[in-house]
């Protein structure tokens, strides 16, 4: 697996953006919700600051920080092992598994790995429905709710 340290996006000289997945084009957000550990959903895109990303370079160097431009908390796996865990918010704290690599899968998608347990990528459920929880799961290559597109936002 190919893990890109670069946010070598076309377009991104600014790093705010909407993540949006490739199987159902709903993007995630928190919901205005600013409380620490409320839950990353999915939703249509109406263009509020809550479906809105930063993603900046963690200070360790190794991967970003998806921060939401909102609430200015960050997503967050709650250091689980676990497939099927929802993602969180939460205030930066440095651990790892706040932080993400983007790795590219070719036409235009891309993975969002978690450091702390790189065989999890964010991914939504089958046949997800806009307020499904954003999900880490076990990385397969065929599923497109396992990728994502970064549309820039100006």
């Amino acid at each position: 697996m190919s893990i890109s340290m670069s946010l070598d996006v076309p377009g991104f000289a600014v790093k705010v953006v909407r993540v949006k997945n490739a199987a159902n084009l709903m993007v995630i957000g928190n919901d205005g919700n600013s409380e620490k550990g409320a839950p990353i959903t999915l939703r249509e895109e109406s263009g509020n600051l809550w479906q809105q990303w930063l993603i900046s370079d963690a200070p360790s160097g190794d991967g970003y920080y998806f921060q939401n431009r909102k609430v200015e908390k960050v997503l967050d796996n709650q250091n689980s092992e676990k497939s099927g865990t929802g993602i969180i918010q939460y205030s930066i704290n440095g651990e790892a598994w706040q932080r993400w690599l983007i790795d590219g899968t070719g036409g235009g998608y891309y993975y969002i790995v978690n450091v702390e347990h790189p065989e999890f990528v964010l991914a939504c459920h089958d046949n997800a429905k806009p307020g499904d929880r954003l999900i880490q799961e076990d990385r397969q290559d065929d599923q497109l709710r396992q990728k994502w597109i970064f549309d820039h936002v100006n």
